[in-house]
Formats: C-alpha cells, sequence, structure tokens
C-alpha cells in the first residue's frame, strides 16, 4: 500500500491551481456552485500558500458566461482575493486527440489546463434529464467550446462525457452534496438535502457514489436502476476509468 502524504508534502511543489466549479448556468445551488462554497475552497488553498489561483469555466452555449460569473458575485475573489477568473471561450486553445475515442475522437482544451500544477473540480450532484446524472465526469464538457458542446448533444452523449475524461482527469474533486437534485435537472428539480461534502482523486468513484446518494431519495429519477449499468458509469468501466469498485472513507 501507497504511503500517505501530509498535505505539507502535497502543496510544497504546487504553485498554481485551476479549479472548475459548476457554473453551467447561474441558477442556485445545486443548479450551479454555490459561491460561499467556491469561497471556502479558494480559502483553503491559499491557507496551503498556493501563489496562484485561477477559476475557469464556461457555460452552456445559450448562455453568456460573462454574465453568469457576474451573477455569481465572484468580484470580491477576483479584487480582493486576486483569484484569476477565467472565460474559457475566449483564452488560447489546443487541439487533442481522445484514445480509443468511438464517438469522440478530438477535441480543443484551454491551454491553461496544461499549464496548471493542479486541476480541481467542484461539481454539483444531481440528475440530468439528458444525460441521467451529473457530477465529476460531467463537469469536464464545460472545458469545451461552443460548436463541440453542440456536437456532443447531437447523440450518444453519455459516452462522449466519458470519453472527454480520457484527456480531462482532475487531481481533486470536491463534491457538495449538501443539496442534490433527484428528479429534473440539471436546472430545475426536486430538492433534496443529504447534508455530504464528498472529496475524491477519482471521477468515477465520486459518480458511483453521487448516483448512490441521490438513489437513497424516493421517487428519484434514476430508482430501479443499476448505478453500475449507468451509460456513463458503464463506459467508464470499458475504457479502463477510475475505480467501479472502492471503499468510501469517512473522513
Amino acid at each position: 500500500m501507497a504511503e500517505l502524504k501530509s498535505q505539507e508534502e502535497i502543496f510544497s511543489n504546487i504553485n498554481s491551481i485551476l479549479i472548475k466549479p459548476n457554473f453551467n448556468t447561474a441558477d442556485p445551488f445545486p443548479s450551479s456552485t454555490d459561491t460561499e462554497f467556491l469561497t471556502a475552497v479558494v480559502d483553503f488553498f491559499e491557507d496551503k500558500k498556493v501563489k496562484k489561483i485561477i477559476i475557469g469555466e464556461s457555460s452552456t452555449f445559450y448562455k453568456s458566461t460573462e454574465k453568469v460569473i457576474e451573477r455569481k458575485n465572484l468580484d470580491f475573489l477576483r479584487n480582493e482575493r486576486r483569484v484569476e477568473i477565467i472565460n474559457f471561450n475566449r483564452v488560447e486553445r489546443v487541439e487533442v486527440r481522445i484514445p480509443d475515442g468511438k464517438y469522440l475522437q478530438s477535441v480543443s482544451i484551454p491551454k491553461v489546463v496544461g499549464e496548471t500544477d493542479m486541476l480541481v473540480y467542484l461539481p454539483c450532484l444531481k440528475t440530468h434529464f439528458l444525460s441521467g446524472f451529473s457530477a465529476s465526469l460531467k463537469l469536464s464538457v464545460g472545458f469545451l467550446n461552443r460548436k463541440e458542446k453542440l456536437f456532443l448533444h447531437a447523440g450518444n452523449l453519455e459516452e462522449k462525457i466519458v470519453e472527454l475524461n480520457k484527456i480531462l482527469t482532475p487531481d481533486l474533486i470536491i463534491a457538495d452534496g449538501r443539496k442534490c437534485f433527484i428528479t429534473g435537472g440539471p436546472v430545475k428539480g426536486k430538492v433534496e438535502a443529504p447534508g455530504i461534502l464528498l472529496a475524491s482523486t477519482d471521477s468515477v468513484a465520486m459518480d458511483l457514489e453521487a448516483v448512490k446518494t441521490i438513489m437513497k431519495f424516493p421517487d428519484n429519477d434514476l430508482e430501479g436502476k443499476d448505478p453500475g449499468e449507468l451509460i456513463q458509469i458503464k463506459r467508464a468501466g470499458e475504457l479502463g476509468l477510475g475505480a467501479i469498485n472502492y471503499q468510501l472513507i469517512d473522513v
């Protein structure tokens, strides 16, 4: 068993962090990342003496990312905390081929992804009327440009989401499960309150736990389904992504 590193050891070589929240829209949590939660995560990394913290996002193709960020009230992070906030639609991009991509062969991603020391995802937990559910794997869609997002939704959405994760691997995922959608989604639905936070370095294990959390509540949209047979999870297993079997650790 690999020796666990202390936080001091982990962050000793981390000078820059890119945080990817869920700002697909600016609708209230759990539709989008809660600003206070995002601020708490920034506080954590500042306490670890990380020199450069970047928050990056591009919203759904029918929304203005600038207006979404404005509605999320992030000016104090930019002005007082000196956090850099970037719109992925307005940055330099690089073309990347996807290994073993059956439905998605290549995409462009923001160059900044490869220029920072650590990539951090902050997903919400929710059902999704198109992809079944939305958590860590689905969060990667926000790195794509508008044209690529449209193609993603043109068919085999769930498989394409997973294949995208062959080239986008977060170093840390912190999911805000204080509330979640158990129906509808990603913008509106029935809200329940699991009252939990989940952290992992594994998107598939994270999404399995997200699905199991949602399924604990009666009358959820995933009711009666086998989590391992959901298309996102099943395709991830086929591609050898993440842990389909894992042990949840209480901390």
